[in-house]
Protein backbone atom coordinates (compact mmCIF):
# COMPACT_ATOMS: atom_id res chain seq x y z
CA UNK A 1 0.00 0.00 0.00
CA UNK A 2 1.37 3.33 -1.11
CA UNK A 3 1.00 6.02 1.86
CA UNK A 4 1.61 9.78 0.64
CA UNK A 5 1.21 12.62 3.12
CA UNK A 6 1.91 15.93 2.86
CA UNK A 7 2.84 19.28 4.94
CA UNK A 8 2.20 22.97 4.31
CA UNK A 9 4.63 24.81 6.01
CA UNK A 10 4.19 28.93 5.89
CA UNK A 11 7.26 30.92 6.88
CA UNK A 12 6.60 34.85 7.35
CA UNK A 13 8.59 37.30 4.93
CA UNK A 14 11.79 38.49 7.10
CA UNK A 15 10.57 41.84 6.28
CA UNK A 16 8.08 44.05 4.22
CA UNK A 17 9.79 43.55 1.10
CA UNK A 18 9.77 40.05 1.20
CA UNK A 19 6.71 38.08 1.25
CA UNK A 20 5.76 34.56 3.07
CA UNK A 21 7.61 31.18 1.60
CA UNK A 22 5.52 28.05 1.54
CA UNK A 23 7.05 24.92 1.52
CA UNK A 24 5.31 21.67 0.71
CA UNK A 25 6.66 18.38 2.25
CA UNK A 26 5.51 15.08 0.74
CA UNK A 27 6.60 11.83 1.75
CA UNK A 28 5.52 9.05 -0.21
CA UNK A 29 6.15 5.09 2.00
CA UNK A 30 5.54 1.40 0.87
CA UNK A 31 4.49 0.55 4.24
CA UNK A 32 7.46 2.47 6.25
CA UNK A 33 10.19 1.95 3.39
CA UNK A 34 10.31 5.72 1.94
CA UNK A 35 9.72 5.51 -1.63
CA UNK A 36 10.34 8.04 -4.58
CA UNK A 37 7.54 8.55 -6.97
CA UNK A 38 6.36 10.75 -9.67
CA UNK A 39 3.41 13.27 -8.26
CA UNK A 40 1.71 15.34 -10.89
CA UNK A 41 0.26 18.32 -8.95
CA UNK A 42 -1.65 20.69 -10.56
CA UNK A 43 -4.19 23.65 -9.43
CA UNK A 44 -7.16 25.54 -11.10
CA UNK A 45 -7.15 29.10 -13.24
CA UNK A 46 -10.37 30.94 -12.67
CA UNK A 47 -11.67 29.18 -15.66
CA UNK A 48 -11.24 26.49 -13.90
CA UNK A 49 -8.87 24.85 -16.49
CA UNK A 50 -5.85 22.36 -14.79
CA UNK A 51 -2.69 23.92 -14.57
CA UNK A 52 0.81 22.32 -13.43
CA UNK A 53 2.50 23.32 -10.30
CA UNK A 54 6.46 23.51 -11.43
CA UNK A 55 9.07 24.47 -10.05
CA UNK A 56 9.11 21.60 -7.10
CA UNK A 57 12.92 19.93 -6.47
CA UNK A 58 13.60 16.46 -4.67
CA UNK A 59 15.89 15.97 -1.58
CA UNK A 60 15.91 12.18 -2.52
CA UNK A 61 18.48 10.50 -4.46
CA UNK A 62 17.49 10.23 -7.78
CA UNK A 63 18.73 11.15 -11.52
CA UNK A 64 17.10 14.43 -11.85
CA UNK A 65 16.61 16.40 -8.96
CA UNK A 66 14.20 18.97 -10.43
CA UNK A 67 11.12 16.84 -11.62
Amino acid sequence: MLTVATKLTISPGTSTDVPPVATLDIIACDGTTPVITDLWLYSLDTAGNAMPLTGFTSTAARKNPDL
